[in-house]
C-alpha cells in the first residue's frame, strides 16, 4: 500500500485485505465489527486523522451499517499505531 505522498503506510496490525477503509482511492484504515445481543461496535483503526466530512460519511455509514445488522451501532475510532522502530545509530524511535 502506498501513501498519498507516494512512502509506503502499511498500517499495523490490519488484516491483509480485508474490511479496509479507502477515501478518494486511497486506504485511510481498517475496521471491525464486535457485536454483542445489544449493539455492534465498529472499530475503526485510522492511518491518519480525518477531515470533517470524511469523520462525517464515515459516521453516516455506521449509522446504516447498524439499520442492516437490525442493532444500533456505534463508532470508536482509534488512531494508527507508531512502530517503535529504533535508529541504528542509537538515537532512539523514529
Amino acid at each position: 500500500m502506498l501513501a498519498v505522498a507516494g512512502a509506503a503506510d502499511a498500517l499495523t496490525g490490519a488484516p491483509r485485505y480485508s474490511n479496509l477503509l479507502t477515501r478518494d482511492g486511497q486506504v485511510i484504515g481498517f475496521w471491525r465489527t464486535v457485536l454483542d445481543h445489544e449493539q455492534a461496535l465498529v472499530e475503526v483503526h485510522l492511518a491518519r486523522p480525518l477531515d470533517a466530512a470524511t469523520q462525517s460519511a464515515l459516521e453516516d455509514e455506521v449509522e446504516r451499517y447498524g439499520r442492516f445488522l437490525q442493532l444500533p451501532a456505534r463508532l470508536l475510532t482509534k488512531p494508527r499505531a507508531r512502530r517503535g522502530r529504533s535508529d541504528t545509530r542509537g538515537r532512539g524511535p523514529l
